[in-house]
């Protein structure tokens, strides 16, 4: 028979080993419990990790979607991630789109930018230099796809290029005024029918602009078809005005070179005058000894001559700055003359050039 002490620690003895059971099985069921807690905690971010790691990767069909009834803060972060990824792919899909269209403008424009051509009258290629109005200064409608539009033709001056027009304001012209300015290359022939060597009057009334009407929205109507050019491509194109009223309604003349019966004989007395001496005069003009009166002699052709209008520059203190004048009065109320500060006799014509093309708008 046992004693009352030895019951005592029996039953003590069974309740350690009561708790001792019970409290491994409750950390068991505890740890169990915590990892099913923390499991479904951290799987809704396991989740946004994963579309996090394929939205980087430019992965936008993963989505984020909830089938464990988050708390509502993880919820609205997966609907947030959502929406994110949706606004993504559509800007980015514009980009690519907008991307695309630029380059395929960037190409077109540099094709015509700088336009590349054969030419029949000059028996060769030629360039030319293209200035762009701005889409915004067209006045387009909806049935304006087959609009015409002005268009100035500019001559660089002898010694020079088309290149030379860079450094002035056409392109800027051409933008704000809502015209088209095309300068060709014209090479060393005082823009004209050369005695021995390429017909250029022929080619840039004539030829130029058929060639350009075929790529470029360009008006055959006289009144938006002018003319201009800077020293010697001035008087070519006064030239051209005159002779061609039925194409040029108006002229821009930039410090122009006008006398070129002066020039010819000074030319004779050995000087190299405009770039050009005996010889090479000779070669564009043939007999240099009866130019004056000829239809190579301007003045002459403003005497005959009573259509057009014309603005003209002469720089204060220039050489040519007299011929200029007198040019102006031969042509007396068809012309408008302007004085420019002598720093413009360098042909940059920065300020002139903007003058005289807002003139030609009618600004």
């Amino acid at each position: 028979m046992k004693t009352p002490l030895e019951s005592i620690k029996e039953s003590v003895s069974i309740s350690n080993r009561f708790f001792a059971i019970g409290g491994v099985a409750a950390i068991v069921v505890g740890v169990f419990m915590a990892y099913i807690v923390a499991r479904n905690m951290t799987r809704p971010i396991r989740n946004m990790t994963e579309l996090s790691t394929r939205m980087a990767k430019l992965d936008f069909d993963a989505k984020y979607i909830d089938t464990e009834n988050s708390a509502k803060e993880l919820y609205v972060l997966g609907e947030h991630m959502n929406e994110l990824s949706q606004t993504l792919e559509q800007t980015i899909t514009r980009l690519k789109v907008a991307n695309n269209e630029l380059q395929r403008d960037i190409k077109k424009k540099e094709e015509i930018d700088e336009m590349n051509a054969l030419s029949t009258v000059l028996c060769g290629s030629f360039s030319a230099k293209v200035f762009f109005p701005e889409m915004d200064k067209l006045g387009l409608g909806e049935n304006d796809y087959d609009k015409k539009y002005p268009v100035l033709w500019l001559y660089h001056s002898d010694g020079g290029s088309s290149m030379d027009w860079l450094c002035t304001p056409a392109e800027k012209c051409a933008a704000e005024n809502g015209i088209f300015i095309i300068a060709a290359d014209v090479q060393h022939c005082l823009c004209t029918n050369m005695e021995y060597g390429p017909k250029y009057e022929e080619f840039m009334v004539k030829e130029l602009a058929g060639i350009c009407r075929n790529n470029l929205p360009l008006s055959d109507k006289p009144e938006l078809n002018w003319i201009g050019g800077v020293g010697t491509g001035a008087y070519g194109a006064v030239k051209a005005a005159l002779k061609h009223p039925e194409v040029f309604s108006a002229c821009i003349a930039m410090d122009g070179i006008y006398d070129m019966g002066k020039i010819c004989e000074r030319a004779k007395q050995g000087e190299t005058v405009v770039c050009h001496n005996e010889e090479s005069l000779k070669a564009v003009f043939g007999d240099i000894d009866h130019i004056k009166g000829s239809d190579n002699d301007v003045f002459a052709l403003a005497e005959k001559n009573s259509s057009g209008r014309y603005y003209i520059t002469g720089a204060k203190g220039s050489a040519y700055q007299k011929e200029a004048v007198e040019l102006t009065r031969i042509l007396k109320d068809r012309a408008v003359y302007e004085e420019t500060d002598e720093t413009e006799a360098d042909f940059s014509c920065i300020t002139t050039m903007k003058k005289a093309v807002a003139w030609l708008c009618g600004r």
